[in-house]
């Protein structure tokens, strides 16, 4: 297979409770990631929980990760935050949770990964922070580096094209 680091992007979604509103910080919890098939340009991917629970344990022993905000990092950086002035906040706290509630059904029946989203007022435009607090803006997006896995399969009845192994945010 092929051996070469890969990127991706995917949505997390923000909850609506703010545990931090202050003169510097704004932080709110968001669902970052969870086992799922997904689909991207090159097929449907597999996260499986374990390399989710390893990617929060290798966060959390990190500490933190830079948020930014409105645009993905670009091609001329490899789709890499390289920037300080790309550091709008910072994930942290990261758990790797076995019963996510399901967006649609509203069930404890996913496994992944929370972390607060801690955005830095002074570097975060007020709109932005109002738009956040809002709810009018409750997706985050979240870039992480994987191992495709070339190994079809079946996850909760969709099947996938390969697997997303050894994943690492940024």
């Amino acid at each position: 297979g092929d051996k070469q680091r890969k990127i991706g992007f995917d949505t997390a979604t923000l909850d609506a409770k703010i545990l931090v509103d202050d003169d510097k910080y704004l932080v709110m919890p968001a669902v970052i990631a969870s086992e799922i098939v997904h689909q991207y340009e090159d097929g449907w991917a597999y996260k499986p929980a374990s390399d989710l629970e390893e990617m929060a344990k290798t966060a959390n022993d990190i500490g933190t990760v830079p948020v930014k905000i409105l645009s993905h990092p670009d091609a001329s950086t490899n789709y890499l935050l390289v920037k300080q002035s790309d550091v709008y906040g910072r994930a942290e706290n990261f758990q790797f949770v076995k019963n996510l509630i399901d967006n649609k059904t509203k069930r404890p029946n996913r496994r992944g990964v929370r972390a607060d989203i801690r955005w830095f007022k002074d570097r975060t435009p007020a709109d932005i922070i109002e738009q956040i607090k809002t709810g009018t803006m409750h997706d985050v997006s979240i870039g992480f580096t994987f191992d495709r896995e070339e190994k079809s399969g079946e996850f909760e009845g969709v099947k996938y094209d390969y697997a997303q192994r050894n994943l690492f945010l940024n």
